[in-house]
């Protein structure tokens, strides 16, 4: 255990500075209420960016569930309404069927065919 002289002077200096610094330093009046504000906002920060996250897991979940539930097949019940092809063959079926010569006259016997053949298909 040797030590050179100079640390030696070097740490009994550093020594006799912080003895001697004892009554210098001492905390603020305001130090602990600025430390408690300090830890509220930090712990209302953390709260918030929990409940985000919370949220976003949560709106994510439901996401996917609704994306689960849609892709399942829709069960049949009820009557079924007639498509977008199945009404442009009764528009054509109208057409064809009127016995008039006149096309103005054609065109309202087809019109009143069609709602007469939608009616009916409503009361299914």
């Amino acid at each position: 255990m040797t030590e050179s002289l100079g640390s030696t002077f070097e740490h009994e200096s550093i020594e006799a500075l912080i003895r001697s610094a004892k009554n210098y330093v001492r905390a603020s009046d305001d130090l602990r209420p600025r430390v408690l504000e300090t830890a509220r906002v930090r712990r209302r920060e953390f709260q918030f960016k929990w409940r985000l996250g919370l949220a976003a897991v949560m709106l994510s979940s439901c996401g996917w569930l609704m994306a689960s539930v849609l892709r399942q097949p829709a069960i049949e019940s009820g009557p079924t309404f007639p498509t977008v092809t199945s009404a442009g063959q009764l528009v054509v079926g109208a057409e064809v069927a009127a016995p008039s010569t006149d096309a103005s006259w054609q065109i309202v016997e087809s019109f009143t065919q069609l709602r007469v053949k939608q009616a009916r298909l409503l009361r299914l």
